[in-house]
């Protein structure tokens, strides 16, 4: 008996033989499937109590961006962020906004609430529609 090493689709599943075994199915990937990627931020202007402008890009097309700041050295759970409090998280300066455009450049207007010559990291996270999130993404902000 020959093992059937040839790929076939049946409904719009790709499928291939295990021969002798039987068939495994193999689901297409669908985008909104996978965890949105954030990279390059960037901690805008900096201010004598925050910034303006700080930015992050993400490969998601849709969802929702958070953003916080902490205590330089500092950390925060993904729940903690989401809630802007909690760890270590600077009161008052986390926030949401919606992202509707794919692998663009998401800019955070302001951020204050900060002290004068300080070290914070400000903390990006991004959750799609589907509720899949991405890894943190974080860069150093000093203030003015």
């Amino acid at each position: 008996m020959g093992i059937n090493t040839s790929p076939s689709t049946i409904r719009g599943r790709r499928e291939r033989s295990l021969g002798y075994f039987g068939t495994q199915s193999v689901s297409p990937i669908r985008r909104a499937e996978i965890a949105p990627v954030l990279s390059a931020p960037g901690a805008g202007t900096p201010t004598t109590t925050g910034t303006t402008n700080a930015v992050v890009t993400t490969t998601g097309i849709s969802g929702t961006l958070f953003r916080a700041v902490v205590t330089n050295l500092g950390s925060c759970t993904t729940a903690q962020l989401k809630a802007g409090t909690g760890g270590n998280i600077v009161a008052s300066s986390g926030g949401q906004q919606p992202i509707d455009h794919p692998a663009t450049i998401q800019t955070v207007a302001l951020i204050i609430g900060l002290t004068t010559g300080t070290l914070y990291q400000i903390k990006f996270l991004h959750t799609n529609s589907q509720g899949i999130d991405s890894a943190q993404a974080s860069i150093d902000l000093t203030t003015a």
